[in-house]
């Protein structure tokens, strides 16, 4: 289904601090908006004097297009834009244009399905994957999301929810500065992603910033994965 992007205006509900440093922002989902799981709009503030960054950012909507609210995952920061988001109190409102994006979750296609993140990348993927759980889809969809420390890793408790519930997901968080039990370790390899996947058959997802990105979309060629079966999202400077 293609929807075609269009202006809104959100209103804000509340902030969620998930970690040190990263928040979600619940808004409400304005009347008549819909996007598909994986999808990003790209969101605006007006302000005075904005930085060199200026007024708007893509972020995905981390949250599933059947709920009734709307959600940006992000990290502080220190530009103007981000400043203005941290401090939105409730009832202020925001403006957004989207649906935009193609990298989302292709339900009527039944190959299995990898999905590889870094970091704040795996917002798209819980989008997709408690779209997945709420719809009791039956898609093979294995996670493997890579963070430094387990005091950084986000949706890691409702994700697990997610895959006990559902036998045809299958959920890994690899930790590449510390070892931790129940937690593979290192950055997402060749070793790691034949030994939870099927590289024969199965469709592969890479989102993460563009370095992690390229070298993950290498490993997945050098072992036989065609590019027809590579879907990438590039995660810069948001």
């Amino acid at each position: 289904m293609t929807i075609s992007p269009k202006p809104y205006t959100a209103k804000f509900i509340r902030r969620e601090q998930l970690t040190e440093d990263v928040y979600s922002h619940n808004f409400e989902k304005p009347v008549g908006f819909e996007f598909a799981p994986g999808q990003y709009n790209r969101w605006r503030i007006e302000m005075e004097n904005p930085d060199e960054r200026g007024t708007s950012r893509p972020f995905t909507v981390a949250v599933s297009p059947l709920n009734n609210y709307l959600v940006i995952t992000t990290k502080k920061g220190i530009t103007s834009f981000k400043r203005k988001l941290f401090e939105l109190k409730e009832g202020e409102q925001i403006n957004f244009f989207g649906p935009l994006g193609t990298f989302v979750l292709d339900e009527q296609d039944l190959r299995p399905k990898v999905f590889l993140a870094g970091g704040i990348g795996i917002t798209p993927y819980y989008s997709m994957l408690t779209y997945a759980f709420e719809k009791k889809l039956t898609n093979i969809i294995i996670l493997l999301a890579s963070f430094s420390t387990k005091e950084e890793i986000i949706y890691h408790k409702e994700l697990l929810e997610v895959s006990k519930i559902l036998p045809n997901i299958k959920v890994i968080y690899t930790l590449t500065k510390e070892d931790v039990p129940g937690f593979e370790s290192g950055r997402i390899n060749e070793e790691m992603i034949k030994k939870y996947s099927d590289v024969s058959s199965s469709v592969f997802y890479i989102v993460g910033p563009p370095g992690m990105v390229s070298n993950i979309e290498g490993i997945v060629t050098a072992i036989g994965v065609s590019e027809e079966r590579i879907k990438i999202e590039n995660f810069t400077g948001y």
